[in-house]
């Protein structure tokens, strides 16, 4: 019986491991020159295998680019670059895009990015977003925060984030 609960806690403990292994995007592959910043540690090369945990960053430079992997999806950095990871859940990345371009690919889970003060929500789906112009390759895609109100992009659709707003010059005037 002691061996049978000394058997069942070693199981816990490593389940447990897993899942705290589980909840970091992973550097998959890189071309050109990346970084990766991570607390108690600054600025590193983002290398293959790197985990990137919740207040995480990855910058690329000219030329580089970085694939980050996380439970069957791909999320590519673009050259010149700036990602924030906010925060992963067991289905839900959010992450913070302050320059450059980025691309997700996903088929399980949900990715939230925010972008100028909108979020971009893409769920089982492929979007693009990069000098401010989304692209809504695969799925659909929901845009909040936008002057508009909610935007809903399907596959094949794209829309630029960063188009002045229409509308009257000065505000009308109360009676």
């Amino acid at each position: 019986m002691k061996k049978l609960a000394i058997i069942i806690s070693a199981l816990l403990s490593a389940a447990s491991c897993l899942n705290a292994q589980e909840q970091v995007l992973e550097v998959q592959q890189t071309s050109g020159f990346a970084e990766a910043l991570l607390e108690n540690l600054g600025w590193r090369q983002a290398v293959i295998g790197r985990q990137l945990p919740a207040g995480s960053a990855v910058t690329s430079w000219l030329d580089a680019e970085a694939k980050l992997g996380y439970r069957d999806s791909i999320v590519t950095v673009e050259q010149l670059s700036h990602i924030t990871v906010v925060d992963i859940s067991a289905d839900l990345v959010r992450l913070s895009l302050e320059a450059g371009g980025v691309r997700v690919d996903s088929a399980a889970i949900t990715y939230e990015v925010r972008f100028h003060g909108m979020v971009i929500r893409i769920e089982k789906g492929t979007a693009v977003l990069s000098d401010g112009v989304l692209k809504a390759e695969a799925g659909t895609v929901t845009v909040s925060g936008a002057q508009d109100g909610p935007m809903v992009i399907h596959a094949g659709s794209s829309v630029n984030l960063l188009a002045p707003a229409h509308g009257p010059v000065f505000p009308a005037l109360p009676d």
